[in-house]
């Protein structure tokens, strides 16, 4: 419940300071400072991370978003990954279509997702600047990928790796 826009609580939570042993007030007053100046993209903000009980249509929320991000691009350089973007529900899936539409916010959005994504929301890729399709890596890679983490001593003594790939 509630995990729809939970990207939008994971930008907007670091971005404002907000930590999980804030109180909802506390919570709030950060992020008005976070839109100093803005009180209406605070309430809808608020409303959309679950700190208020208030409710607003769609279309302002993602306005909301979208200003957020404006405000952040103008002092530094934003960009929005979302992972596992194929199981994105539809609301999360308009506000990303939304944000790449904007002309007002310079923010990249990045997806990363399994080949799903263009059955269930292929009006993500519409428009979209560039979409990379990535193979499965290959044994060798995969073990440079586990050797990278694990360091020197890489997998332990008896540990099998099996490779598996579907594309269905």
């Amino acid at each position: 419940e509630g995990i729809t826009c939970w990207p939008v609580v994971e930008i907007v939570h670091p971005a404002a300071g907000i930590t999980a042993d804030d109180s909802a007030d506390a919570a709030r007053h950060r992020l008005r400072l976070l839109v100093d100046g803005e009180p209406d993209v605070a309430e809808r903000l608020a409303s959309l991370t679950g700190l208020s009980d208030s409710s607003y249509p769609l279309s302002e929320l993602f306005w909301a978003v979208r200003r957020l991000l404006a405000l952040l691009g103008a002092s530094r350089t934003v960009v929005v990954q979302i992972d596992d973007a194929h199981w994105a529900e539809p609301t999360l899936a308009e506000l990303v279509a939304h944000l790449a539409e904007a002309d007002d916010a310079p923010v990249m959005v990045v997806l990363s997702a399994r080949p799903e994504l263009r059955e269930r929301h292929g009006e993500l890729l519409d428009g979209a600047g560039e979409a990379v399709d990535l193979e499965p890596l290959s044994a060798a890679d995969a073990n440079r990928v586990i050797a990278n983490v694990l360091g020197d001593d890489g997998l332990p003594v008896g540990a099998t790796v099996t490779y598996t790939w579907s594309k269905t």
